[in-house]
């Protein structure tokens, strides 16, 4: 029998968790507008910016609350009608960090673009937990594992764009995701998951930290000797 059908408490939050989720979609659409008005106005800086704070942080409390009503029982990960509509928040601030920087307003592009990655980080960690309560094919404390991994190739990620975007903010905060992810390998993966789950864990985010100081050692000389010559340094 379905999940839901064994546990009546989950008919009863549904309705809940997908009212979160038009709320959360609603304010973030609300951001993006705002943030695009401000730019056509060329008005990014204070007190009006103030005016898209306010609405960056009703959508954060928002979100943050969706967190507790995150009641799902499909077996997909990331493809569900959860997710996708709360994907909506990171979206949105990473749309207004685009149009900021297209001010030149760098330190709120800065701000919105390091609130994304730490959104989106939170976010996957609390999908995949999830969807291990609720696959087959995988345990929680797989789940848990893959979390790790996950965060390794998301920095990964950060630091190549950063790399080839030459951006030293992306890079730091892709470094710093690394950190997070090898402190919560060390501390809590070893401690709370099995053996296997361990090696499951350890080899995910070893291969990636690997693979990161590989392509750094290999392309990051280069690109930063560039950066130094061209003046474009962030």
């Amino acid at each position: 029998r379905p999940w839901c059908d064994r546990h009546p408490s989950c008919h009863l939050s549904l309705p809940r968790s997908h009212e979160s989720s038009s709320l959360i979609v609603l304010w973030s659409v609300i951001a993006v507008v705002v943030a695009a008005v401000l730019c056509r106005l060329d008005q990014m800086k204070m007190p009006m910016v103030l005016l898209l704070v306010v609405c960056y942080v009703a959508g954060l409390l928002l979100f943050i609350a969706g967190l507790e009503r995150y009641h799902d029982d499909s077996p997909w990960p990331f493809l569900n009608v959860l997710y996708l509509p709360r994907l909506a928040y990171p979206v949105a601030l990473f749309a207004g960090a685009l149009l900021a920087r297209r001010r030149s307003s760098a330190e709120i592009a800065a701000t919105l673009e390091t609130a994304t990655h730490i959104v989106l980080a939170v976010f996957a960690a609390r999908e995949l937990s999830r969807w291990g309560e609720h696959c087959k094919l995988v345990s929680r404390r797989s789940a848990f594992s893959i979390i790790s991994a996950f965060w390794a190739l998301h920095a990964c990620g950060l630091i190549w764009v950063g790399l080839m975007t030459r951006m030293r903010m992306r890079r730091i905060l892709g470094f710093l995701l690394f950190a997070v992810t090898v402190g919560k390998v060390l501390v809590v993966d070893t401690n709370e998951l099995e053996p296997v789950y361990r090696i499951v864990s350890f080899a995910g985010t070893g291969v990636q930290l690997l693979a990161a100081g590989y392509v750094y050692h290999r392309y990051g000389e280069m690109l930063l000797k560039s950066e130094e010559l061209t003046g474009e340094s962030r």
